[in-house]
């Protein structure tokens, strides 16, 4: 799909400068590749976070409670976007544009902070008790106790 997508913008640009009466130089075609290279190419590393994500969620949320954990997650992320779109119909100006780029600086500083304490606060490691005991479990700092 990313492909699909750099490809349908690289075309479109083409498109346009062919319509204003112009041809694209070799310099221009040259950074509009490299743009859609690196758009095809940041697509891995979205889709190895989201299946991390998966991963976590799999591992760390009772099968009883991942349908009502997704359905949060799916409404935030939709509101989110909501919020960017409705605010970049109003951006008209770059000068405008820079509350995007700063919103968008502080929201992904937030959220290194908070998978910084994710990560302080809910750890996972293997170990082994005495006799009696399980041989290994996961344990977390906030663990359920066994039922």
């Amino acid at each position: 799909a990313a492909v699909v997508i750099a490809a349908c913008s690289f075309s479109s640009a083409v498109a346009a400068a062919d319509a204003q009466g112009g041809s694209m130089g070799t310099a221009s075609m040259a950074t509009l590749f490299v743009f859609m290279l690196a758009v095809v190419v940041s697509r891995v590393g979205l889709y190895g976070f989201d299946v991390g994500v998966l991963e976590l969620q799999q591992r760390q949320v009772d099968e009883k409670d991942r349908n009502a954990v997704g359905a949060v997650e799916n409404s935030l992320t939709s509101a989110g976007t909501l919020l960017i779109m409705a605010y970049s119909m109003d951006t008209t100006t770059p000068e405008t544009f820079v509350h995007i780029v700063w919103a968008s600086a502080v929201a992904v500083c937030v959220a290194a902070l908070l998978f910084g304490a994710y990560l302080k606060l809910w750890h996972e490691h293997v170990h082994s008790h005495p006799a009696g005991f399980e041989d290994s479990h996961a344990h977390t700092t906030r663990a359920r106790p066994h039922r």
